[in-house]
Formats: C-alpha cells, structure tokens, sequence
C-alpha cells in the first residue's frame, strides 16, 4: 500500500503524514521500518511463488467396510510469472518490456515538419 492509500485507509491527509516525519524523526523511522518489512514479506512471496514451493494433497475415501484410505500426493509448484516479472524490474534492460522512442530524432523530424515552406502554405480548399 503506497503512503498515500495509507494515509486514507487511516483517515489522515498525506500532508499530516509528511509533517509527522519531518517533525518527529522517530515517528519516521518507524514509517522507514513498516515499509521495509513490508517489501521483505512481499519479496518473499514472489521468491516462494518463483523458486517453487511443495504442495501436499491427501484424498480421504471412506471404503465400505468403514476404514479410510488416504492418497497423498506430494508436487511442486512454480508461479513462472513471479519469476518473469522479478527479471523484467531487475533487468530492465535484458528482459524488460523496453520501449525506446528516439526523442532526438522525432524533434527533429517535427521541427522540419512545422519549418518545411509547405506548412506555411494556406490549405487549398477549392475543388479540383
């Protein structure tokens, strides 16, 4: 939760929050820690999801001379997505969903566009 949906689930304005931690250095420290337990648990999540967990599953069937047979299955579960999307944030670069705009070169061409003489011509708006 960002600081800000904090401060509203809390029934607070974000501008009491900032105030709070610029006045109390320790009520900040405090806010500092939260969040960083907070990442650490998330984290941990994504780490479990990604490097896999075992999952145990036992079928109870009551057989008809009363007794219970159990199945247990025991497997390993993977959440892939967990991984990609660690890799995509850590290495933007590598695996990341890179969109790359040359910003020089659309100036420049928008910068010919709006000098080139043919903006500068009133449209033709008679008909041929």
């Amino acid at each position: 939760m960002t600081k800000k949906a904090a401060c509203g689930h809390a029934g607070i304005s974000y501008d009491s929050l900032n105030y709070w931690e610029h006045r109390f250095a320790s009520f900040a420290r405090q806010v500092e820690e939260a969040e960083q337990e907070a990442e650490a648990r998330y984290t941990g999540v994504i780490a479990k999801a990604a490097f896999g967990y075992e999952v145990i599953k036992t079928k109870r069937t009551v057989k008809p001379d009363g007794s219970i047979e159990a199945l247990t299955e025991t497997s390993q579960e993977f959440g892939w997505r967990a991984a990609l999307e660690w890799l995509k944030r850590r290495r933007r670069k590598d695996w990341g969903d890179n969109l790359h705009i040359d910003l020089d070169e659309e100036i420049s061409k928008l910068l010919a566009e709006l000098t080139s003489p043919a903006s500068h011509e009133p449209p033709n708006d008679s008909p041929s």
